[in-house]
């Protein structure tokens, strides 16, 4: 975009005194944004301007309207003196932290790649190099999994399946292409760590989540799950999770068999959820510890309290 003033190399006064007025027009791509697109000003005037790179770029440099650099920071200050154009450039980048202040996102990166964020250096890896980093450690407790980025990453089944002692910070991993997670922390005793900023908005799959997780206890009520459809024992026999989940989209699952079944703590209020898709509802918290019917979700297409008849693996 760019814009300006209308008026430019002209004086304007009464009397004796005299001002003469320039035009600066400011320019910027599709790429960032700028804090003016200029105006008229007297000569002599200082004037700030700053740009500001959109998520996946970073600012480069202003020039003029030559071309000639003119200025390294985003902010750009100088005295006008003459009519001028001056342009914000920027310049995309591979890797980069979201806006949500956590999330490493790297989606053009080719797999292997690297680069660096906030001075720590990020490797992109797919499924398989997940799976060799868990593999080469004892109990899948590799501190490597900190520092990859996992754009584009689609399945995530099994990725930490009774990976007991598995407890590494791994809030930074970009989870907006998954659509899998069945299994992903079952049996996972020790792991217990933020995972709230984790996109999951088009996962379809959570069946056996949280399966048997001992420690974990994380708010992850603001996860978008509108497009899971299956939620089958995904907080099964947990030790320690009582989040409040009560605000989660759940308009489209289908099967919530045993979902809280065997939960030792967990005993939200589940009865403001969407239910009327949900056609499998089977022991839905059969044999919890504390969780009361009266905070079962209202089903009406199933009925909660038959035992599911047909078992799955942990």
């Amino acid at each position: 975009t760019s814009g300006g003033g209308t008026s430019g190399g002209g004086t304007s006064g009464g009397g004796t005194t005299t001002t003469t007025q320039y035009q600066l027009t400011v320019n910027t791509g599709a790429n960032g944004s700028v804090s003016s697109t200029g105006g008229s000003y007297d000569d002599g005037t200082s004037v700030s301007i700053t740009a500001s790179p959109n998520t996946g770029y970073s600012f480069v440099n202003w020039t003029d309207s030559s071309g000639n650099e003119i200025g390294t920071n985003a902010t750009y200050t100088f005295n006008i003196s003459s009519n001028i154009t001056i342009t914000a450039n920027y310049l995309q980048v591979l890797f980069y932290l979201d806006p949500n202040g956590v999330t490493i996102r790297c989606p053009l990166a080719v797999v292997g790649a690297s680069g660096t964020v906030n001075g720590v250096l990020y490797e992109k890896v797919d499924k398989d190099g997940l799976k060799d980093l868990r593999n080469a450690a004892t109990g899948g407790n590799n501190n490597q999994f900190t520092f990859v980025c996992t754009s584009g990453v689609v399945d995530l089944k099994d990725m930490f399946r009774k990976k007991g002692v598995f407890n590494i910070d791994i809030s930074s991993w970009d989870t907006s292409s998954v659509t899998t997670m069945y299994r992903m922390f079952a049996n996972a005793h020790a792991f217990n760590q933020d995972i709230s900023k984790w996109d999951v908005s088009n996962v379809t799959n959570m069946q056996n989540f949280l399966n048997l997780g001992r420690a974990f206890n994380q708010d992850i009520s603001g996860w978008d799950v509108s497009n899971v459809t299956v939620m089958r024992r995904m907080i099964r026999d947990t030790r320690a999770f009582n989040q409040d989940i009560s605000g989660w989209d759940v308009g489209n699952v289908t099967d919530m068999r045993e979902f809280a079944k065997e939960t030792r703590v967990f005993n939200q209020d589940l009865t403001g959820w969407n239910v009327d898709n949900v056609t499998q509802c089977g022991g839905f918290s059969i044999d919890s510890l504390v969780m009361e019917d009266s905070n079962r979700p209202n089903f009406t297409n199933c009925d909660p309290s038959i035992v599911d008849s047909n078992p799955i693996p942990n």
